[in-house]
């Protein structure tokens, strides 16, 4: 009984830490695509952007 409790214990720690590691990785992708998303937009197309950060055309 005391065997097969901390093994489960193992597996559910396992399964956390896989979860907390996919989380983890989804969120720096979700980041990176929000900053390439803008930095893509600053180039494009300026008006918007500009207007957003409160800079005049040039």
């Amino acid at each position: 009984m005391m065997t097969s409790l901390v093994s489960f214990q193992f597996l559910l720690m396992d399964q956390v830490n896989n979860l907390y590691f996919n989380h983890l990785l989804a969120a720096l992708v979700y980041v990176l695509v929000g900053l390439l998303d803008v930095s893509y937009l600053s180039e494009t197309s300026s008006l918007p952007v500009r207007k957003l950060r409160g800079e005049s055309p040039k």
